[in-house]
């Protein structure tokens, strides 16, 4: 069976992994000004990735595939926040923190619950 999502539940789904980050960047109650910068290109991103799932459910993709395409693009996500903590020529240690807690919940993240078989 194909990858198979509406527009709907492609927006909750995403709205639930940002709401995810936040709580990561207030584990220690504070977002740092370099936190909320990786923040803003998480969420940035991940509603760019909205398109991309409409398009995997265009193309029909199955199951496999798509879980292949989420685990990509997730890293697409982790690799720009790289991208934004670098800009500044410091990785500070709050940048540091957040991109490895947003790095193991990507990763760790159940695709189960974004694909429908």
């Amino acid at each position: 069976m194909g990858f198979n999502w509406k527009k709907e539940e492609i927006e909750v789904k995403i709205s639930r992994l940002l709401d995810s980050i936040i709580n990561l960047a207030m584990v220690d109650e504070v977002i740092t000004p370099d936190e909320e910068s990786i923040i803003e290109v998480c969420r940035s991103k991940l509603w760019g990735l909205e398109h991309e799932f409409l398009a995997m459910t265009e193309k029909n993709l199955d199951v496999d595939s798509a879980r292949v395409r989420i685990k990509e693009l997730f890293e697409e996500v982790i690799k720009s926040a790289v991208d934004k903590a670098k800009s500044d020529g410091t990785i500070t240690s709050d940048e540091l923190i957040l991109i490895d807690r947003v790095t193991k919940f990507l990763r760790s993240t159940n695709l189960e619950e974004f694909i429908h078989d």
